[in-house]
Formats: C-alpha cells, sequence, structure tokens
C-alpha cells in the first residue's frame, strides 16, 4: 500500500488526528472516535504501525496484558512531492474526496455538540492569494511553522483542540 493510501483514508485519518500532539492507548482513541467498531479500529492502527506513521512509545501491564501506547512518529504522517508525483488525476479526485469527507465529519461533530447557534464560531474563509511558486512553498512551510508549537497537547485544560484544514488550489 503507497503511503498516499494509507493516510488517506477516513478512519486513518481520524486516528492520526486523535493521536496529533498526544500519545495515547487504543482504549482513548476509541474514546475519541467512538463510532468505529474496536476490530476495525486495531486493524488500522496495525496498518499504521506497520506502514511507518505510529510507533509504539509505550507498553504498560494491564490485567494480564499488555497495553500499548501509540504515539505519530516525528514527520510520517505528511505527504511529500514524491508521495504524491505519480497520482493520477482520478486518484487525486479519490483523495480529496476523502479529505473533504474527514472535514464534514468533524464539522458534524462541531454542530452536533455546539448548542446554539449564538455559540457557533465563523469557522470557514475563503481567500485569494497570487503568489509565485517560490513563494506558495515559503507560505506553505510557513504555516507548517506557525502551526506546529500548537499541535502538542501540554495537558492545559484552558486550551482546546480546533481542527484546521488547508486546502491550496492553483488558479489559471
Amino acid at each position: 500500500m503507497s503511503k498516499i493510501d494509507l493516510l488517506l483514508h477516513p478512519i486513518r485519518i481520524r486516528i492520526i488526528m486523535a493521536l496529533a500532539g498526544k500519545p495515547l492507548t487504543p482504549g482513548q482513541i476509541a474514546a475519541e472516535i467512538a463510532d468505529v467498531p474496536q476490530t476495525s479500529l486495531y486493524r488500522h492502527i496495525n496498518a499504521l504501525v506497520e506502514g511507518g506513521i505510529l510507533n509504539i512509545v509505550d507498553e504498560r501491564p494491564i490485567r494480564g496484558t499488555v497495553e500499548k501506547v501509540y504515539a505519530l512518529v516525528e514527520g510520517a504522517a505528511r505527504l511529500s512531492h514524491e508521495d504524491i508525483a505519480s497520482v493520477s488525476d482520478e486518484d487525486h479526485l479519490r483523495y480529496f474526496m476523502v479529505y473533504l469527507s474527514s472535514l464534514l465529519q468533524d464539522f458534524s461533530s462541531y454542530l452536533e455538540r455546539t448548542q446554539s447557534t449564538s455559540d457557533k464560531e465563523m469557522i470557514y474563509n475563503k481567500v485569494r492569494l497570487y503568489l509565485t511558486d517560490e513563494e506558495y512553498h515559503t507560505l506553505s512551510e510557513q504555516f507548517r511553522a506557525l502551526a506546529t508549537p500548537y499541535a502538542i497537547d501540554d495537558g492545559d485544560p484552558q486550551r482546546k483542540r480546533y481542527i484546521f484544514g488547508f486546502v491550496s488550489i492553483p488558479e489559471e
């Protein structure tokens, strides 16, 4: 399985998002994505471990068995230009649909847990930028560098998790 196929699967995207910034046990992952059957969850966790996306960072004895703690491998969940270079247009469209469906799932969950209209924040926008290819790549790296310090759960109860989704589509 290619790295892009491994990463761009609806359940595996949710596992990766659950593990962003903090190591978790399968039970903790299951609590965050409770609608995924446990057998399916374990199968996808194992695929991510075999694909080098997740590491086992701890093992704890629990009631006669060993509970594993998983964490994302630094940088492994990012797709490189090489990962995407040989992807067909049809596959690009399929991967983009998976990405959009994961955003739709996140947004649906947000709406379900937000009680009133006044509690809902303005969370989507669209902007047109004029960039050279070099400026585009620089801006992408700046976004990544800007977001990275905030991707770690430091346990501060004042901080809540937000999902930022960035899509850039070149126009002609």
